[in-house]
This record gives C-alpha cells, sequence and structure tokens, in this order.
C-alpha cells in the first residue's frame, strides 16, 4: 500500500501559527526596541558633541587662537570653530570651520526645568571676570587647551532623558557625558549604577 507524501512547503496552519507567534514576539518588544533607538540617538549625538569639544581644544592649541564650540537653535545643530580673531563670534570669511553636529528631530537643547535652547546651557560664562566682552554660552578653548568658563551643553530626547556634556575643571577643560536621574547629573556607573531610560 502507498502513502501520500507531502512535497514539501508548509500548510496554510503552519504559516498562520507561525505568523501569530511571531506577532506576539514583535508586539511585546516594540517598546523595548524604541527605547534602545531612542537611547541611541541621544548618546550617539552626546558622543559626537564629546568629539566636537575635543577637536575644538585641539584647534585651540595647534592654531594659538581660540576653539569654540556652540549651539544654534534655529537649525539644531552644535558648531565647533577655530576663531582665529579671538571674539567668540563665528566670521565667515576669517574663522575656520572645525565640524558641525545636527540634532536628530527627536532631540532638542533642553534642560531638567524645562529651559530651551540657550537657557538649557548650564555656565559657560566666557566673561567671567568682567575683562572680557565674548559671547556666553559657548565653551571657548584657550590656546592652552583650558576654558574660559565650565559649563555643560544639556540635550533631551521625547521621552524625557536628559544628557549633559559637561566641560570642568576649567584649566583642563576636560569633557564627560552626564544624565540627570532625577536629582542631580550622574556619570554612568557612578555610585555603581547604570544610567536608567524612560
Amino acid at each position: 500500500m502507498k502513502t501520500e507524501t507531502s512535497e514539501g512547503g508548509f500548510s496554510m496552519i503552519e504559516l498562520l501559527v507561525t505568523l501569530a507567534v511571531l506577532s506576539l514576539i514583535m508586539a511585546f518588544s516594540y517598546p523595548h526596541i524604541i527605547g534602545m533607538l531612542t537611547r541611541i540617538k541621544i548618546e550617539g549625538t552626546a558622543r559626537e558633541t564629546v568629539s566636537l569639544l575635543r577637536a575644538a581644544r585641539l584647534q585651540a592649541v595647534r592654531r594659538s587662537c581660540y576653539g569654540v564650540v556652540t549651539i544654534d537653535p534655529a537649525t539644531k545643530e552644535i558648531m565647533a570653530f577655530a576663531d582665529l580673531d579671538r571674539d567668540g563670534v563665528f566670521d565667515d570669511g576669517s574663522d575656520i570651520t572645525i565640524s558641525r553636529v545636527r540634532l536628530p528631530k527627536q532631540l532638542s537643547f533642553k534642560d531638567e526645568n524645562g529651559d530651551i535652547d540657550f537657557d538649557s546651557i548650564e555656565g559657560l560664562d566666557a566673561n567671567v571676570d568682567g575683562a572680557l566682552t565674548l559671547p556666553s554660552q559657548e565653551v571657548i578653548y584657550r590656546s592652552d587647551g583650558s576654558v574660559l568658563d565650565t559649563g555643560a551643553i544639556r540635550l533631551a530626547d521625547h521621552r524625557g532623558n536628559i544628557l549633559e556634556v559637561n566641560v570642568d575643571p576649567a584649566a583642563t577643560g576636560k569633557v564627560q557625558i552626564r544624565k540627570y536621574n532625577g536629582t542631580a547629573y550622574v556619570t554612568k556607573g557612578e555610585g555603581a549604577r547604570e544610567w536608567i531610560y524612560q
């Protein structure tokens, strides 16, 4: 007696069961994937900002000028330039653009108090001693690698996560990425805790 065997392929029921299982997996993992993508964007932008700051410091030392990093809320960009005339303002003809970072559409310049754009910047007052008349709210590196004033550029996503790129101390212009944890800005792993994202 001869039995019939399948010649390959899947039955309709097998296909529907597989699709149902995949749909359940996607439904449960979707929020995690969205959160992960948001985290990648904000941390990636913060790392790019750190690179801009380091490049500005290097150019300030190399060219014996100011290395300036500033934000442009209108274009959602962070720009670094070599300020050859040391006025703190980008002059198209004489200053040299180092690089720019454009914020992804989900990110903005915002701090924990809801202040936006230039108001979200902490410190960075180039005129702390009153002797200079430079723009505030910019990171300005001197030719010795130090900064005129310490402070931070703050970035927020649409989920309420806030990172800051902090420049401190003034003598070295050290750059760190810190996250707001509800009460303070902390570096990753500070207090033996990892950052928690919303």
